[in-house]
Formats: C-alpha cells, sequence, structure tokens
C-alpha cells in the first residue's frame, strides 16, 4: 500500500497504542498481577494403607524433606499394612502408628513402619524433619513396652495418657532414639531452628527437648488451674519463642495484650499464644471468639513475623475484620486469622466456607505471604476460583484454597473427593487432616477416604479398602 499523508499520521496515532497493548498482553498480566487465580494440577495421589487385609487407615500429619520426600504419620489397624525397613519391626496389634516416607515422585516408598505397644491403642500424632532429614514423631503410646532406645523416660503413666516423641533417621530401619513422654499425649511437634524438638501435649505442656532426645530444656504448663484448655500445635520462632493455639474459656489466665476484650471472652474461643524463649512464662497470649464455640487448630509463622491461626467457628458473630468472607454460614465454618503481635492486632479474620459445614484442619504459608488452607467441607457453595474439581461429589469432601497476600481474595478454591463408597449404602466420604508445602513447590495433603473412585495420578498403591488413607501432592499453574 502506498503511505499517504493520511496513512502516516494515522500510524503515527496507532504505534503509541500498539506498543502500550503489547507491554499488557494477557499472559504478561497475569504473571505481574499478585491476586490472579492459579489453576491446581496434581501431580500425584494414592491411597495408603497396604494392598490387602482389613481396618481402617488414617493418614493424620505429614512433613516434607528438604529433598522433596514426603513423610506421613498417622494411624492404622490394619494387620497387613504394608511395611518397609521397619525402624522397629513389631506384630500388629490393634491399632498402631505408622510412619512412611514416600520418595518425592511418589513413585516409590523408602520406608513404612509400625510404632507400637502389645495393647491395642498407638497411633502418631506429629511429624516433623530435622536439619539431618531425620522424621521426629510423636503421638500415643498404648503401653509400657513400646519400643525405647536412649530414653529420656522410661515411665508408663496410665492408659491413654501417656505420650511417646522417637527420630527415624531417613532411609528408615532403625530408631535414633525413642522416649516416653509421661506428661501427656503429644499433639504436634515442630524442630526449631536451632535444631531442639518443640511439642505440646493433651495436659497442656510445652516441652522443649535437645535435638538428640537427650535431654529435657523446659517443661512449661499453659492454663494450669483454668477451668478448660487444651493445645492443638505449635511453632517457633527465630528466637526460640514457642506460639501455640487450641482453646479455652473465660477462665483462662493471664491474657496479655489481648486482641479483643474481656466482655467479647465466651465459655469456648481460639486461643492463641507465646511462651518466651526460657520456657518459664507466656510473653503473649489472646482468646479470639464468639457467642459460639471457636477453637483453633493450626497456626503458622511468616518470615514477616506474624501469626495465621486456622480454626472453626458456629457463632454468627466472631469478629471478623477485611474478611474475604464476612458471612457465617451453615453449622460450622472454618476460620482463619493473621496476627501482627508486635503492636498488637488482628491483620484480617475471616469466616472460610458455604452453606453446610466446613473444618479447617491443614495450613501452610506461601513464600509470596499467600496462606494455603485444607479441611473438610460438606458445602455445595464454595467460591470455586482456579479449580482442580468444581463441585462437591460425595457427602463430604477434602477441599484446598490459597489465599491471596493482602487476604483479599481467594486465588484458588476447590474440592477434593470421591463420590461413592463401594459395597456401601452410602456415596463418598473424605477429609484431608494436614497440608505442608515442599520446597520444589509441591503440595501435599493426607487425610482419609471412604470413597472408592477418589482421584487417584500414578498411584504407588491403587487398592481401595473402606476406609483408606490418601497421600496427595498438587503443583500450582499460572493462568
Amino acid at each position: 500500500m502506498r503511505m499517504t499523508r493520511y496513512n502516516w499520521r494515522l500510524l503515527a496515532l496507532l504505534v503509541p497504542l500498539l506498543l502500550l497493548c503489547g507491554g499488557c498482553s494477557q499472559d504478561d498480566s497475569d504473571d505481574d498481577d499478585p491476586v490472579a487465580p492459579v489453576k491446581l494440577a496434581l501431580d500425584w495421589s494414592t491411597y495408603w494403607g497396604g494392598a490387602s487385609g482389613s481396618g481402617a487407615t488414617r493418614g493424620k500429619a505429614l512433613a516434607v524433606a528438604a529433598g522433596g520426600d514426603v513423610i506421613v504419620a498417622g494411624e492404622t489397624q490394619n494387620p497387613e499394612f504394608f511395611v518397609k525397613n521397619p525402624a522397629a519391626p513389631l506384630a500388629h496389634i490393634g491399632s498402631m502408628g505408622f510412619v512412611t516416607r514416600f520418595a518425592a515422585d511418589g513413585q516409590s516408598v523408602v520406608y513404612s513402619t509400625l510404632l507400637g505397644s502389645s495393647q491395642p491403642y498407638d497411633w502418631c500424632n506429629g511429624v516433623a524433619v530435622d536439619a539431618g532429614g531425620n522424621a521426629v514423631v510423636v503421638g500415643l503410646a498404648g503401653g509400657p513396652d513400646f519400643p525405647l532406645k536412649n530414653p529420656l523416660y522410661t515411665e508408663y503413666t496410665s492408659e491413654w495418657n501417656c505420650g511417646f516423641l522417637c527420630s527415624i533417621p531417613p532411609q528408615g530401619g532403625s530408631l535414633n532414639f525413642s522416649t516416653l513422654i509421661p506428661q501427656g499425649e503429644p499433639t504436634a511437634v515442630t524442630v526449631g531452628s536451632d535444631g531442639a524438638i518443640y511439642m505440646v501435649t493433651r495436659n497442656n505442656h510445652v516441652l522443649k527437648v535437645a535435638a538428640d532426645g537427650s535431654r529435657l530444656l523446659y517443661d512449661f504448663q499453659v492454663a494450669r488451674d483454668a477451668g478448660w484448655t487444651f493445645i492443638e500445635d505449635i511453632v517457633v520462632d527465630g528466637s526460640g519463642r514457642a506460639w501455640i493455639t487450641g482453646g479455652s474459656d473465660y477462665t483462662f489466665s493471664p491474657l496479655l495484650n489481648p486482641l479483643q476484650p474481656s466482655e467479647g471472652i465466651h465459655n469456648d474461643d481460639v486461643l492463641v499464644a507465646r511462651v518466651n524463649a526460657a520456657g518459664s512464662a507466656l510473653d503473649f497470649s489472646t482468646l479470639l471468639g464468639g457467642t459460639g464455640e471457636e477453637y483453633g487448630f493450626r497456626i503458622a509463622l511468616g518470615a514477616d513475623g506474624m501469626v495465621t491461626v486456622l480454626g472453626s467457628s458456629n457463632s454468627h458473630d466472631f469478629p471478623v475484620k477485611d474478611a474475604v468472607d464476612a458471612s457465617h454460614g451453615g453449622d460450622y465454618d472454618a476460620l482463619l486469622v493473621k496476627i501482627d503481635a508486635a503492636n498488637p492486632r488482628v491483620v484480617y479474620a475471616t469466616y472460610v466456607g458455604g452453606d453446610w459445614e466446613d473444618r479447617g484442619t491443614g495450613l501452610a504459608l506461601a513464600a509470596d505471604g499467600g496462606v494455603w488452607v485444607a479441611g473438610m467441607t460438606t458445602s455445595h457453595d464454595l467460591p470455586v476460583t482456579g479449580s482442580y474439581q468444581d463441585r462437591l461429589a460425595g457427602v463430604k469432601d477434602a477441599f484446598i484454597a490459597r489465599l491471596a497476600a493482602d487476604g483479599k481474595s481467594w486465588r484458588a478454591m476447590s474440592y477434593f473427593g470421591g463420590s461413592q463408597t463401594s459395597n456401601h449404602s452410602e456415596v463418598g466420604a473424605d477429609w484431608c487432616n494436614d497440608l505442608f508445602l515442599g520446597a520444589n513447590g509441591a503440595i501435599c495433603l493426607t487425610g482419609e477416604t471412604y470413597s472408592s473412585d477418589f482421584p487417584l495420578k500414578n498411584a504407588v498403591d491403587p487398592v481401595y479398602m473402606l476406609p483408606k488413607a490418601f497421600v496427595s501432592v498438587f503443583r500450582e499453574i499460572q493462568q
């Protein structure tokens, strides 16, 4: 085409516009937008519990090693549970704790071991990984013959009230150490930056143990005289202060720089507290709640020093703030609260859920400050975004969600579960018990499934039995 004066003038107007539009293509804007939705893709997913036998298996906690291996701990009643390179060879009796370490790609098992006694009630509640790649595991010891090695304590207190702490090397095959915990059944464990092991018990003890299990560094009991208090989870900051969450009532004391006035405190509220580095006292504590029932289940600490708590609430008047979901629906909703304790203040507080029951059981913080949440739902109206599964499949499903760093929008929200149960009158039921983020971008879940069509991919154990644990790993893909 011959360029006339009109054509040149038109081109002079269009070029800047073309350059401007070219600099903001859809792909580029999605990559640069911190609140753009992310797509969830399933990397691998498997049942877990054994290829034969009978009896329930439950995945209760998990952790990811530096190289990407996924370590799952829980409980099994299956006498033919899969065992490889066991840390403590045992005859299966009743309910036993188990620890299984999967290779990062989920296609092989490094080790799988039972942990238990001659009594029919042993299980694992928590697992962490130390700097050497050892699995640090806590749970309930059913009897005094629980396998011990270089124990800190040999005293077995009483049935249903004595815990254990043990360490398993990266390849399995033995115990590094194993000890009873007479202060009560530990509910959670973490490893501090100093290598020390921190745990909380059902009797509200916060314990710090040397990395090799040889010494008790402190034992602090929270709310010794409170009417009703329990602790569910623990995380440790860089100064060695232990943050805990759980639940308590109006009798809890002391409240130190509380985030909610005393007139807002009722019988069942979320407890958030911090034990000083010496393990001698609390230096922060608050209760958070409405007129109904609340409790805290998971706690996480961000690189900015802010604390995020995941729990549940059936209050219609929980004091939400800058909430992505300000309305309580159904029975229980999950509850997500971010706290700046340095000031102190609530950064945001929001319900998480739909029109029926929703429980939050898994929590992890992304590198950008976003929050990953997992749990169980019976709601049909979750605000699905970038979903792997866009609707409730059975009577209850697991769910997985990612909240943007500013707390104002969901970057991902998905159901995750099956729709049917073979040889059973009910449709499928699934729930998640824990979530952990791997350094390689893996988003790892474990829980329990009653679904014969639970979503599997590259499953190392594809055999369904009623019920089984599941282990699933997602990746996020920018849309």
